[in-house]
């Protein structure tokens, strides 16, 4: 019998709850049986080929703020600065990054650039208070949903659940995970919202309350809770997992007195599953397990991006419970192993494009998860640190250099997506209006 059979014959009878539960375990299993040793890298840099790419990769950026600096107002303008941008882009990923024509159509015809600009033009004319954080954090959700979609053969658009449960993000998440909100105002908030979730009706007590609960009614337009009552429970395994993750500000307990890891892969991976529940309605057994893993590895990419920030806020993970007490490289090597067991399981998707998306986003997610490295550098060997620069398209110094230059010369994400992803005429688009009225 295959591990999938297997897997199937475990949860036969369970519910969703129960069945988070198993998949907690069964990959907090993988995880201690993936390897520790240094990963083989699809490419790798040498002396001639990181000095060239640190120049261009000061031209593009140059490129790049000087366009968004001088922004026209006019339609033909902004068409004309997407086309200038895109045709030095595209050529400079292509050939730092090594990304084949193949994947270069997928990233640029499948609708992922547009839907996420649409989304961040109607979020901000829902809600103009929301930050260019707040966007960041919730396109970035646009984006994994807008990845289930064309994994499960479905057209990428935005859709009105897209919307909404992208906003949950920084609606309802960042709640929970801010270590200054007493913890007394985060219970009532976490019991308010579970009513909500159970179809319960209990009024909003403040405007951002009144957001979830517009949020909720467009998935409810969407996916009828008599006709799709998994997309409700999906939730509701995401709610509780937030829930319980709270056990996990609490950064001077000891590895032993908590289970990080569980608490980490329960609420990244029922949160992914739910970016699935949400964009199809329902899910086969082997989607749900392999969503759920997805989850489970872009929970740890994001802890290992956010150590500073977490040590600082006291918020328990895997890596801020050895940052500074044992380098990370092992950990790290890990992580690499065990995302791409989870990406293996991706060629059982129906999608015309499932293979080339799986190549697309491993060797995408490569560099990425290197580059969040940088900022964290201290916390790794320096032999580590040299190993890995060979395998990073630029100098680390260089590209902690760049990153330091657009963050003083202010620059928006917002303003990025919205520009890649221009298209004339965007006022006559469905927007978030249209999605609370349509039937």
């Amino acid at each position: 019998m295959t591990v999938e059979r297997r897997y199937v014959a475990i949860i036969t009878g369970m519910n969703l709850s129960e069945e988070i539960q198993v998949l907690t375990r069964f990959y907090s299993d993988a995880w201690w049986k993936s390897s520790t040793s240094f990963p083989k890298f699809q490419r790798s840099y040498s002396t001639s080929d990181l000095k060239r790419n640190d120049r261009e990769l000061q031209r593009v950026a140059d490129l790049v703020l000087k366009e968004l600096d001088h922004m026209p107002r006019d339609d033909a303008g902004q068409v004309e600065v997407r086309e200038r941008l895109l045709g030095v882009v595209k050529p400079f990923v292509r050939d730092t990054i090594g990304l084949e024509e193949s994947h270069l159509d997928m990233i640029l015809h499948s609708g992922f650039i547009e839907t996420s600009a649409q989304f961040a033009r109607e979020a901000l004319r829902y809600d103009p208070t929301l930050t260019d954080a707040d966007i960041y954090q919730a396109a970035r959700n646009v984006m994994s949903m807008n990845f289930m979609q064309l994994l499960l053969g479905l057209p990428v658009r935005l859709t009105p659940s897209v919307f909404a449960y992208s906003l949950l993000y920084p609606y309802s998440d960042n709640i929970l995970d801010d270590p200054r909100i007493p913890a007394h105002h985060k219970a009532s908030f976490s019991e308010w919202f579970k009513r909500i979730l159970m179809n319960e009706d209990p009024p909003p007590r403040s405007d951002r309350e009144r957001r979830i609960k517009e949020m909720i009614g467009l998935v409810e337009k969407e996916f009828g809770r008599g006709k799709y009552p998994r997309v409700y429970e999906s939730m509701l395994g995401i709610h509780s997992a937030q829930a319980r993750s709270m056990e996990m500000i609490q950064i001077k307990q000891s590895p032993y007195e908590a289970d990080v890891l569980g608490l980490s892969f329960e609420k990244g991976g029922a949160s992914v599953q739910g970016d699935g529940f949400l964009v199809a309605g329902d899910l086969t057994a082997g989607q749900r397990k392999f969503m759920f893993g997805y989850g489970c590895f872009t929970q740890l990419m994001d802890d290992i991006e956010d150590i500073r920030s977490d040590l600082t806020g006291g918020i328990a993970t895997i890596f801020t419970q050895c940052a500074g007490s044992w380098a990370l490289d092992g950990m790290t090597n890990r992580l690499f192993h065990f995302g791409e067991a989870v990406f293996s399981q991706m060629d059982q998707f129906p999608g015309l494009d499932a293979k080339n998306l799986r190549d697309l986003v491993w060797i995408c997610i490569q560099p990425a998860l290197i580059g969040s490295l940088i900022a964290n550098h201290k916390y790794y060997s320096p032999g580590y640190l040299r190993d890995l620069q060979q395998h990073f398209p630029f100098h680390f110094r260089t590209m902690d250099k760049q990153q330091k230059k657009l963050r003083r010369r202010g620059f928006s994400i917002t303003r990025m997506v919205k520009t890649a992803g221009f298209v004339p005429g965007e006022e006559t688009g469905k927007t978030w209006r249209f999605f609370l009225t349509d039937n």
